[in-house]
């Protein structure tokens, strides 16, 4: 069994490893950088899906630690699911006027600033809209809390789970406290809603539609 779990865990190694160092070095390569906008966007959300759908799969492969379940509708978790938006939505507008702007948002609003057209779609909608909140909650949520499960009468699993995705979302702008504050409460508040659930379908909701906000206030600004 403990062979098994290390294997499990030295797969998701690997293929987080893939997604954060060889993607950026293979689409840091000139002859991937020499493409157009839109082909440069459209074949970097081909492989970001690629690795979603890889790590979905060794997730549902490996049963004792299985979250990929059949979706079980409840109204109650739907409360969940947009009680996070909503807490969310209360933390942006608390936290906006005293907290800098992030260093990880700055570079993604620089990017979508220099973008039009269908390179705006896949990067923005697609890539930042959909693919890198399902990723970000399979990793942080699905993975990580649920190897701490045991601890979660401590809580341990949603602060290390949250402490994961902040630093996730600032490690290559270097340590900032105001930036990992900004980024470890929404961790909390998706972690909450994954922990109320027990389903991972909720918190990627939940996260799919936030960076979808974010994405149409991004759009509607620049009209």
């Amino acid at each position: 069994m403990w062979k098994k779990t290390i294997g499990y865990y030295v797969c998701i190694g690997c293929i987080c490893l893939s997604h954060y160092s060889g993607l950026g070095l293979l689409f840091h390569l000139d002859f991937v950088r020499s493409l157009s906008d839109a082909w440069y966007y459209f074949w970097l959300a081909i492989a970001t899906a690629c690795h979603v759908a890889l790590l979905t799969f060794v997730i549902y492969k490996h049963k004792e630690k299985l979250i990929i379940v059949k979706p079980q509708f409840k109204w109650s978790y739907l409360g969940y699911s947009v009680a996070g938006f909503v807490m969310n939505l209360l933390w942006n507008a608390l936290a906006t006027p005293i907290l800098p702007h992030g260093q990880n948002q700055n570079a993604i609003n620089e990017v979508l600033q220099s973008i039009r057209g269908a390179a705006l779609f896949w990067g923005m909608w697609i890539i930042l809209g959909i693919l890198t909140p399902i990723w970000e909650e399979l990793i942080y949520r699905g993975v990580v809390m649920t190897a701490l499960k045991r601890f979660q009468r401590f809580r341990l699993d949603l602060v290390v789970s949250a402490s994961l995705f902040s630093m996730g979302h600032i490690v290559q702008f270097g340590w900032s406290t105001t930036d990992f504050i900004l980024y470890f409460v929404p961790g909390l508040i998706l972690g909450w809603v994954f922990r109320k659930t027990n389903r991972i379908y909720y918190s990627m909701a939940t996260h799919v539609a936030w960076n979808s906000f974010l994405a149409l206030l991004y759009t509607l600004s620049q009209r």
